[in-house]
């Protein structure tokens, strides 16, 4: 299954799958976005996998009537780790390369850097 966050005609963002040239809705399995996806685990997947293999019409759309967005508009937490790859740590020319640094933000807030070696 490939997850999607759309936004229809009404203005309304919302959680969907990816089926061909069609968009499924979420909204009618009881899944307002993709955090509610989620945090729903397999039991949620099975009730998805369920819902889309006979979803109700008006949870239908056309891939070409529909905006696609970031899959995860608004996460709650990044983890951003740089020059963890000696390649591309290489590329940059830096020497020391046993060295890395993770920034983890949360609500847009950095919330801690920490390097490791």
């Amino acid at each position: 299954m490939k997850f999607v966050t759309f936004q229809g005609a009404g203005a309304r963002t919302e959680a969907g799958v990816l089926s061909g040239d069609r968009v499924i809705g979420l909204r009618a399995a009881g899944f307002g976005d993709m955090l509610a996806v989620l945090a729903s685990g397999l039991e949620g997947r099975a009730k998805i996998e369920s819902f889309v293999s006979d979803p109700a019409t008006d949870s239908i759309f056309e891939l070409s009537s529909v905006r696609l967005l970031a899959p995860i508009p608004r996460p709650p937490k990044l983890i951003c780790i740089g020059l963890n790859y000696r390649d591309h740590a290489a590329d940059l020319r830096r020497q020391n390369l046993d060295v890395c640094w993770i920034a983890i933000i949360k609500r847009g807030v950095l919330r801690r850097r920490m390097w490791l070696s």
